[in-house]
């Protein structure tokens, strides 16, 4: 699953049907207390997060403090969607693995939703060889 936080809602409604055209499940908020609240009543966490800094409500930089504090969400990546130039290292910094310039190219958005998805499987695959071996370990023993 991928989750796009961004308050323009035709760029946001356009990149989420392009996503989930190539295969990606996604999520969106136009905010971040609803994204906030869409992932704390969500069973699955995002691969992830597409976040404009500049929305209402909840701006991108307080909801990369909240998801830097909430266990759950600190180590889902996100990647900073923003018209506004030199936020890369202030970006980074608050938590941000890679900072999209606007307008962003959808191809790049899916390179890296793609990206994330593979990484997630490779990690998810190792937990389980590093379970099944522990498990394998003891039934031999």
């Amino acid at each position: 699953m991928v989750l796009i936080v961004d308050d323009d809602g035709e760029t946001t409604l356009a990149l989420a049907e392009f996503l989930s055209s190539s295969g990606h499940a996604v999520l969106t908020a136009s905010n971040g207390k609803q994204a906030l609240r869409l992932l704390s009543n969500s069973n699955n966490k995002p691969k992830v997060i597409f976040l404009d800094l500049m929305i209402p409500e909840l701006d991108g930089w307080g909801f990369l403090e909240a998801r830097e504090i909430d266990p759950d969400l600190a180590d889902v990546p996100v990647v900073v969607v923003s018209g506004s130039p030199g936020l890369a290292k202030s970006a980074k910094r608050a938590g941000a693995m890679a900072v999209l310039h606007k307008p962003v190219e959808p191809y790049s958005v899916l390179r890296i939703a793609d990206e994330f998805e593979d990484l997630w499987i490779i990690s998810r695959g190792n937990r389980y060889a590093a379970s099944f071996a522990t498990s394998s370990s003891r039934t031999c023993a």
